[in-house]
Order: structure tokens, then C-alpha cells, then sequence
């Protein structure tokens, strides 16, 4: 009999371990960065907690609207959106 933590090696119990949803995530989120167009996303909601209740923009605020004009070609329209983006 095995003592200690037990390892998890699935994901939502369908066999996918943790790096491969994380991967599948993330090439999701990169795909969907060449569909928008950077008009869209600039006139966009703002969903950030932070910014809804302070009125001030987090370190986060921006980086959408980065990926997706880097995604797009507008490397000086994504370091103004977030110098953490790119």
C-alpha cells in the first residue's frame, strides 16, 4: 500500500493530463488573437476587477489588445497597449 499524495493525471476525468490542456488552452487563445481585428478589441468591455473598482488599469489591463495587434502585425500598437505583452 502506497502512503502520500496521490497524483491526478487526468483532466475534467477524459485522460488528458495538465500540460496538454494548458497547451490546448493556450493555442486557443493564440488562434483567437489572429481572428479578432484590433478595432474590435479596443472598443471592447472592460472585464478587469481591478480596473471596475479602483478606475485605475491593473498591470494585466492591455495585454488583449497587445496579443492581438502583435498577432497582427502592429508591433509599436501592441507595446502601447502593454509593455508586457509582446
Amino acid at each position: 500500500m502506497q502512503y502520500g499524495l496521490r497524483r491526478e493525471t487526468s483532466f475534467f476525468g477524459r485522460g488528458v493530463d495538465g500540460q496538454t490542456a494548458l497547451s490546448a488552452i493556450a493555442l486557443a487563445c493564440l488562434c483567437a488573437a489572429f481572428v479578432f481585428s484590433p478595432a474590435t478589441v479596443a472598443s471592447g468591455p472592460t472585464i478587469c476587477p481591478f480596473r471596475l473598482a479602483t478606475g485605475l488599469p491593473c498591470p494585466g489591463c492591455g495585454l488583449t489588445r497587445s496579443w492581438v495587434a502583435l498577432a497582427h502585425g502592429r508591433v509599436s500598437d501592441s507595446f502601447g497597449a502593454n509593455l508586457f505583452g509582446p
